[in-house]
């Protein structure tokens, strides 16, 4: 299985940032619904569509989890044979009044997205602003059969002319945060990663100043200064998500990341360093201070 570097919904609306700007919201109920697409056209329904279940990585991608009570749907069934799904984003039709099929996960993409607009779930406060709130209502009809029919005509209803270039805007400034420390909201790790970076922006540029008395002591220099300040840094922080692409290390948790991250670092910091050791000490009999 895939392994995702990222956070739920939940955690990054209710822990974070509370509800979300409705550009970056109905981005999210974009990629939801496209998922949900692929898996209806193979006739299976998720019917358990929550903030817990839906992770955004590092790089802005939604993932849809937890299909444990994901079903097929089948024709000739009047109901569902077992009462599944999250208080509040379940559909009526779960709790035994008849089958559940593509129009339960619609339900669920209404009162999702009105979740991420106002943090409540539409019994407590419904979103009624602009053509989302129709949407929304479209979506969360007790009677199925006067929500949308697929997940194709949400989409069609999102995914409007006029919202193509902020919906590019807005997966943009999902992705482009992907220096460690500032891939969080966390105030205190954007601080220390801001001292780390100047402070060793200026160190690395020193050095290599120190180191230029040829051409080659000062390619050597900034190659050295390149892998054990920035490369071992940035490997070690899964930069890109570079972890998340091989399949061996995918298998691995967090703590067996960080092991690993810190193992990179260590042999990273090392080979630079001893380069740099090399280079002022056997090739310009600089003493390291």
């Amino acid at each position: 299985m895939e392994l995702i570097q990222g956070k739920t919904l939940k955690e990054i609306i209710i822990k974070e940032r509370g509800p979300l700007p409705w550009k970056w919201s109905v981005n999210v109920a974009i990629q939801i619904a496209s998922a949900l697409d692929m898996a209806h056209k193979n006739n299976i329904v998720h019917r358990d569509i929550n903030p817990k279940n839906i992770l955004i990585s590092v790089d802005g991608v939604i993932k849809i989890i937890d299909f444990d009570i994901g079903r097929l749907y089948k024709a000739k069934q009047n109901c569902d044979t077992d009462i599944l799904g999250t208080v509040g984003y379940a559909a009526p039709e779960q709790f035994g009044f008849m089958q559940s099929d593509r129009r339960t996960d619609i339900y669920a993409v209404g009162v999702l997205l009105n979740w991420m607009l106002t943090g409540k779930l539409p019994q407590e406060r419904k979103y009624i602003e602009n053509k989302y709130g129709k949407i929304i209502r479209t979506c969360i009809q007790i009677d199925p059969e006067k929500r949308y029919k697929s997940t194709t005509e949400i989409l069609l209803a999102l995914n409007r002319p006029e919202f193509a270039q902020s919906e590019v805007r807005e997966t943009k400034k999902l992705k482009r945060n992907f220096w460690p420390g500032f891939r969080s909201d966390k105030v205190w790790k954007k601080i220390i990663a801001f001292v780390y970076y100047f402070i060793m922006g200026f160190y690395s540029v020193v050095s290599i100043i120190e180191c230029a008395a040829t051409p080659l002591s000062t390619i050597l220099e900034i190659f050295a200064v390149f892998i054990y300040i920035w490369l071992a840094v940035f490997v070690a922080f899964n930069i890109f998500g570079w972890m998340n692409k091989i399949p061996v290390i995918q298998k691995f948790d967090r703590t067996g990341r960080i092991v690993l991250g810190l193992i990179l670092w260590l042999i990273l910091f090392n080979i630079g360093y001893e380069l740099e050791q090399f280079i002022r000490g056997d090739m310009l009999q600089i003493r390291i201070k």
